[in-house]
């Protein structure tokens, strides 16, 4: 770890391996950054797998998630405290494949992204635990978020959306509002999706235009 950087802010950067990673995952008291892959289509190529567990402390910390090649996995059974953000990029290169995360372990999250990923490279993610804002970048491929039943219990429930530039459909099931604020350019959205949606609100110095 290099001290100086520490001082500064800057914390430190992990990199997951094809085995657990546990004990070596523990977070300094800056920002932290866990780097793993998902192998769309064969799971030894996995270096976030069933029993990860990452213990973060102070600061901003961040899990990327990169997948790659062809299929729709579901990562579960990965574990992490004190986490912020969660960024994952689905880079497939078939017709229509979905990499799922089960974040039913994760606790601290407050933004979830999904960024770059091909229009063929969807996101979701389930079981999230409490309110999250999404934010899509240039993520051609769609973003679902999904939640527990006590998140959405309520009759006005909202989702918070920070979007930039050409992105696929955004999914947040058991919402009556879907709060967008674009950013830096110019915002395109297939489509913006709830089951129990009953309006969309726009907010930033952008236009927003929905496809479908």
């Amino acid at each position: 770890t290099n001290t100086t950087e520490l001082a500064a802010g800057i914390g430190k950067t992990f990199t997951l391996t094809a085995s657990t990673d546990n004990s070596a995952l523990l977070g300094t008291g800056k920002n932290d950054v866990y780097n793993s892959v998902v192998d769309l289509g064969v799971a030894s190529g996995d270096t976030l797998t069933s029993g990860d567990n990452i213990t973060a402390n102070g600061g901003t910390d961040r899990l990327n998630i990169q997948g790659t090649g062809t299929g729709s996995p579901t990562v579960s059974g990965v574990s992490a405290t004190r986490l912020e953000e969660i960024v994952i990029s689905n880079l497939d290169t078939g017709v229509s494949d979905t990499l799922t995360l089960d974040a039913g372990a994760i606790s601290g999250l407050t933004h979830l992204y999904a960024e770059n990923s091909t229009a063929s490279g969807e996101v979701s993610v389930t079981k999230l635990k409490s309110l999250v804002d999404g934010v899509m970048t240039d993520n051609l491929g769609d973003l679902t978020l999904g939640y527990g039943s006590i998140v959405t219990f309520g009759s006005n429930d909202i989702q918070k959306l920070l979007a930039s530039g050409t992105n696929g459909r955004f999914i947040a099931n058991g919402f009556e509002t879907i709060a967008i604020t674009t950013t830096g350019s110019s915002v395109t959205l297939a489509d913006v999706m709830s089951t129990a949606l009953a309006k969309i609100t726009v907010s930033g110095d952008h236009n927003l235009t929905l496809t479908q």
